[in-house]
C-alpha cells in the first residue's frame, strides 16, 4: 500500500493521532502556550507540577471577590442628535448635569469625570447618562434630568452601570492584574437578582491582596499648577492623562526616587508644549516649585503627579526641558517622567498608565469575598481525581462487560479518553484555570463520549456480522445521524450556560461544549474507522 492510499484509507485516525500529540505537546512542554516562548516555569506561578495545566482558586488556593459597581444611570434621554455632534452634545450634557447635581447638594464631592453622557444609540433606551458616585441617589439623577431638560416620556433612572461600562472596568482590571503579576487571575460579570456584579479572582493570592488591587479607580493625571493673577492664588490644570499616554517603561530608581519613563501621544505632545510655553513655567517657572512630602499646598510653578486626585510628587521644571519646550523641539521626542518618592506608587502609576483607569470603583461593603487555603484545595485536587479515575475505570469496566472483545472495548475506552486529554491540552495551550466546574466537565465527556461509542458499535454489530465495507458505512451513517442529533441537542442545552452569567456553570458548559465537538468531528469519526478495519474484511 502505498503512502497515498495509507492516508486516504486512515486519514480519520491520523488527525486524532496528531491532536493527541499537539495535546501532549502543550501539556507537558515547558511554557508551550499561545503567546509564550518556550522556557522554564517562572517561581510562583499556578501551574500544575507536572504540566502546563493552570488551576483556579478551587484547586490551587487563592481569593474571590465579587462587588456590585458604584454608579446610578438614567436611560431614554431625550435629545436631538441631528443638528450637533455626539461628542458635542455628550460633552454638553456632561457639564449640565455635573452643575445641577452640584448646585442640589453643596456638599456632594463630585468630579465632573464623575459624569458620563453616551447619546449615541439609535433608541431611547441606548441613549444614557452615568454618574459614578456612591452618594448620589436615583432620585438625585431623576430631578437632575428633569430640570436640565433630557427627560422624555422614555426615561428611566435605576441604580448600576450600563453594559459598556462593565465591559470596559471588566478589561481594564484583565489588564491591571496580568500587569500587577496576578498569575492565573480572572474578571467576569455575575448577576442575581437583578443585580449585576463584577467578580475577580486569584489564585494564590488573599482577599486583602485583591482588595487592594481593584479598589481605587487609579486615575493618573499630571497636574499644572501655576500662579494665578492674583498671586495668592493658584490655577490647576490637567496637562497630561492616561488616553495622551503612548507606551510606559518599567519603573527606575535613581537616587532617592522611583521614575517611570512615558512616552506621550504626537497630539498630545503638541497640546502640552503649547500649554506649558503659554503658562509661564518655561520662564520664570524653572525651578520654582515648591512641593513636599509632608502634605503642604504646593506653591510657585509646579507639574504635579496625582493618583486618584492625591499628590504623589511635585516636579519642578529644569532649564534643559524649558529650552526644548520653548524652541518648539521637545515633540520631536516628546518623553516625560514621572517620579515618586516610594517604589510602590511608583508602580501604581505604571500599572494605570498601562492599563487605565477605571470609569467608577467597585462597592466592596456590599460586596463578598471568598479565600481558599491551599490544603483546602489540595483536597479538592484528590477528590476530584478520585472522582474521575472512578468514572473512567466503571466506564471501562461496563464497557468490556457490555462486548467481551477486547478488540471492540479497546478501543472505545482508549478513544473516549483521548477526548479528556485533548481537552487538557487545550486547556493548557489556552492557559485556562482550571476549577472543580470543568473537572465535572470533563467526567461529563467522558459519559457522553462512551454513549456514543456505544450506540456506533450497537447499531454496527446488531444486526450480525458485517463482511463487506458497503454494509458498515451504511450501518455508521445511521449510527452517526443519531449521535449528530444528541450533540446538537446537547449543544443547545448548554448554550445558555455557557453565554449567560451563570458562575461556575459556565466552566462546565463550556468544557462539556467543547468535548462534543471534539467527539462528533473528531473521535467518534476515528472509532468508527478503527471499527471498520476491524470488522470488515478490508
Amino acid at each position: 500500500m502505498s503512502v497515498r492510499d495509507f492516508v486516504r484509507n486512515n486519514w480519520r485516525i491520523l488527525i486524532l493521532v496528531a491532536l493527541i500529540a499537539l495535546s501532549c505537546f502543550f501539556l507537558f512542554v515547558p511554557g508551550a502556550s499561545f503567546g509564550d516562548t518556550l522556557g522554564e516555569r517562572e517561581e510562583g506561578d499556578t501551574t500544575a507540577e507536572w504540566s502546563n495545566l493552570q488551576y483556579g482558586i478551587e484547586l490551587s488556593g487563592g481569593a474571590r471577590v465579587r462587588a456590585p459597581v458604584i454608579g446610578t444611570t438614567a436611560e431614554g434621554i431625550d435629545v436631538d442628535t441631528e443638528d450637533e455632534s455626539i461628542t458635542e452634545l455628550n460633552s454638553e450634557i456632561e457639564s449640565a448635569i455635573y452643575e445641577e447635581l452640584v448646585a442640589n447638594d453643596d456638599e456632594l464631592e463630585l468630579s465632573e469625570r464623575d459624569v458620563q453622557a453616551n447619546v449615541e444609540g439609535e433608541t431611547d433606551n441606548e441613549r444614557t447618562v452615568e454618574v459614578f458616585h456612591e452618594n448620589v441617589t436615583e432620585d438625585d439623577l431623576e430631578v437632575a434630568v428633569e430640570n436640565t431638560g433630557y427627560a422624555g416620556p422614555n426615561t428611566e433612572v435605576r441604580s448600576g452601570v450600563t453594559e459598556e461600562t462593565r465591559q470596559s472596568m471588566i478589561d481594564i482590571l484583565n489588564e491591571r492584574m496580568g500587569e500587577s503579576g496576578f498569575e492565573g487571575g480572572t474578571v467576569r460579570q455575575d448577576s442575581a437578582g437583578g443585580q449585576h456584579y463584577i467578580v475577580v479572582q486569584s489564585p494564590g493570592t488573599t482577599t486583602a491582596d485583591l482588595r487592594e488591587l481593584i479598589r481605587d479607580q487609579n486615575l493618573v493625571e499630571v497636574v499644572l499648577h501655576t500662579p494665578a493673577e492674583n498671586e495668592d492664588e493658584y490655577t490647576e490644570e490637567v496637562v497630561l492623562s492616561r488616553d495622551d499616554i503612548d507606551s510606559v517603561s518599567q519603573v527606575q530608581r535613581e537616587d532617592d526616587e522611583y521614575r517611570v519613563p512615558v512616552v506621550v501621544t504626537d497630539q498630545a505632545a503638541e497640546e502640552y508644549q503649547t500649554t506649558l510655553v503659554d503658562s509661564g513655567i518655561t520662564t520664570e517657572g524653572v525651578g520654582a516649585c515648591g512641593w513636599s512630602e509632608a502634605g503642604e499646598p504646593p506653591y510657585g510653578y509646579c507639574q504635579l503627579i496625582q493618583l486618584d486626585g492625591e499628590t504623589i510628587s511635585g516636579l519642578s521644571m529644569t532649564q534643559g526641558l524649558a529650552d526644548q519646550l520653548n524652541e518648539g523641539t521637545w515633540q520631536n521626542n516628546p518623553t516625560f517622567v514621572a517620579t515618586s518618592p516610594d517604589q510602590q506608587s511608583a508602580e501604581d502609576i505604571r500599572v494605570s498608565l498601562q492599563a487605565g483607569s477605571l470609569p467608577t470603583t467597585l462597592n466592596l461593603d456590599d460586596g463578598t469575598s471568598q479565600t481558599i487555603s491551599s490544603e483546602r484545595a489540595d483536597q479538592f485536587i484528590s477528590n476530584a481525581l478520585l472522582a474521575g479515575g472512578l468514572a473512567v475505570l466503571t466506564v471501562v469496566l461496563m464497557v468490556f462487560l457490555r462486548y467481551g472483545d477486547p478488540r471492540v472495548a479497546a478501543p472505545m475506552s482508549l478513544t473516549a479518553l483521548s477526548e479528556v486529554l485533548i481537552l487538557l491540552g487545550f486547556a493548557a495551550a489556552i492557559k485556562l484555570p482550571l476549577d472543580l466546574s470543568h473537572v465535572a466537565g470533563f467526567i461529563a465527556v467522558v459519559g457522553t463520549g462512551v454513549d456514543d461509542l456505544i450506540i456506533i458499535a450497537d447499531e454496527v454489530m446488531s444486526e450480525g456480522d458485517v463482511s463487506s465495507q458497503r454494509v458498515f458505512d451504511s450501518r455508521f451513517r445511521k449510527a452517526f445521524w443519531i449521535i449528530g442529533a444528541a450533540a446538537a441537542t446537547t449543544i443547545i442545552a448548554m448554550s445558555p450556560l455557557a453565554f449567560l452569567s451563570l458562575g461556575d456553570l459556565r466552566g462546565f458548559a463550556i468544557i462539556t461544549i467543547i468535548g462534543v465537538l471534539i467527539g462528533v468531528f473528531i473521535t467518534r469519526p476515528a472509532y468508527g474507522s478503527i471499527l471498520r478495519k476491524i470488522k470488515t474484511d478490508k
